[in-house]
């Protein structure tokens, strides 16, 4: 059996063409196939990925109003300290101006009935809410509240009557509870304007 060459040749080129072909045609529908699978996948992943964004921003905008409210609370908080120990202040040097006429009076008693009430004001503030303070705030606070009610049981235990034979222990009292409220007022004031931001 005489093969020809030149026949041979058209069927070998014209078979592995048919194997080009389906092979090309294999790849192209392969990678058709492959590349909708994919499209799908990124679709279902770009919603996926889409929703957890939303989820996360939700989760951030609600822990973010916690926190806003958080901060407003410590805000008033920290307001009504300051106030407390504004009037104590206050009421203090009221007292102190009026022992220095020599005046016990009406306004004299509310002065003094007035400075009584800080400390159980203050702590009824304090007490319950410490964990909004920042511990410098608390230590200087517990050691001003301390301090008060030792300056304060001094001037309740004076002769009032007689209160100007006191004035000097008086003045010493006085002075001594300015040097302790200016550090903390301006404690409160700095963390407050940290809350604000400002």
């Amino acid at each position: 059996m005489v093969i020809d060459i030149n026949e041979f040749l058209k069927q070998l080129i014209s078979a592995g063409t048919v194997m080009a072909l389906l092979g090309y045609l294999g790849k192209t529908a392969i990678e058709a196939y492959l590349s909708k699978n994919l499209e799908g996948y990124k679709n279902e992943l770009g919603k996926e990925i889409e929703a957890y964004k939303n989820k996360l921003g939700m989760l951030a905008k609600e822990k973010e109003i916690k926190f806003s409210k958080l901060h407003q609370e410590r805000a008033e908080l920290i307001k009504q300290i300051y106030n407390e120990i504004n009037l104590f202040q206050s009421f203090l040097r009221g007292y102190l101006s009026l022992a220095r006429n020599a005046s016990f009076n009406e306004q004299t008693k509310g002065f003094l009935a007035r400075i009584a009430e800080f400390v159980p004001n203050v702590l009824s503030i304090y007490n319950p809410n410490k964990i909004v303070f920042s511990k410098k705030s608390c230590e200087m606070l517990d050691s001003f509240i301390t301090k008060a009610g030792d300056i304060i049981e001094k001037i309740m235990n004076m002769d009032h009557e007689n209160i100007s034979n006191h004035l000097y222990v008086l003045q010493g009292l006085s002075d001594e509870a300015e040097m302790t409220i200016e550090p903390i007022k301006k404690n409160l004031e700095d963390e407050f304007r940290d809350l604000l931001g400002v």
